[in-house]
C-alpha cells in the first residue's frame, strides 16, 4: 500500500509490561509463547483511517532504567527523535509501572527536541486482573496520571488517551494503535 503519511511511533514503558507483545500482536505475530524482549526494535505496519493511508514505523524502546540518566543518552535520542506519537505501556497489575509513565513521557518529549507528541497510555495485561485482584490498579490512579499528563499538553492540539489491552489475547490491541493514529492525524491537521 502506498502511504500518504509515515509516522514514527514509540512503544515505551518499564521492563515486562508487554510492549513487544503489543507490537507483535498488532503486526500479526503469535504472542502466546513470548519469553521477553527480543532485539527486533523496529517494525512497519500500514493501515487506512478515514480514507488516509498511513504507514507506521513502530519503535519498541528497550526498557532503560529511568532512574539513571547516565549512559544511553545517545541511544535514547536516536529512538525518540522524529517521533509523532507514543504508546506508553504499563502492567495493570503492577502499580510501579503506572507510576513511571510520566517519567517516560518526559523522557520522550525531552529527547524529541522538546516536542510534545500525542500519547496513548495503555493498561496492558488485563487478562491477569482476575488472577491478581489484590494488585489491580484502581481507576482513580489511572485518572490521576491522565490528568497530570493532560495538564502538561493543554496548549497542544491533542489530549492523552487511555486504552486497556491484553497483548496475550489480542483484546483491544488494534484499537490502542488506531486511537493514537487518529490523535496524530488530528494533531497534524489531516482530519
Amino acid at each position: 500500500m502506498k502511504v500518504e503519511f509515515l509516522f514514527k511511533v514509540i512503544l515505551a514503558g518499564d521492563l515486562g509490561v508487554g510492549k513487544t507483545s503489543l507490537r507483535d500482536s498488532f503486526v500479526g505475530r503469535d504472542t502466546s509463547n513470548f519469553r521477553g524482549h527480543h532485539h527486533d526494535t523496529f517494525e512497519m505496519k500500514a493501515l487506512e483511517m478515514e480514507g488516509i493511508k498511513v504507514g507506521l514505523q513502530l519503535w519498541d524502546v528497550p526498557p532503560w532504567d529511568l532512574r539513571r540518566n547516565l549512559g544511553h543518552a545517545h541511544a535514547r535520542k536516536r529512538f525518540y527523535l522524529g517521533s509523532f506519537g507514543a504508546l506508553l505501556v504499563f502492567d495493570k497489575t503492577m502499580y510501579t509501572t503506572l507510576k513511571s509513565i510520566p517519567q517516560w513521557a518526559k523522557q520522550i518529549w525531552t529527547n524529541n527536541e522538546n516536542k510534545k507528541i500525542p500519547i496513548v497510555i495503555v493498561g496492558n495485561k488485563i487478562d491477569l486482573e482476575e488472577k491478581c485482584l489484590e494488585h489491580v490498579i484502581g481507576t482513580e490512579l489511572i485518572i490521576e496520571t491522565l490528568s497530570f499528563l493532560n495538564a502538561q499538553v493543554k496548549e497542544e492540539n491533542f489530549t492523552i488517551s487511555y486504552v486497556e489491552t491484553s497483548a496475550l489475547t489480542g483484546f483491544n490491541v488494534e484499537n490502542a494503535f488506531l486511537v493514537l493514529v487518529r490523535e496524530i492525524l488530528v494533531w497534524i491537521g489531516a482530519i
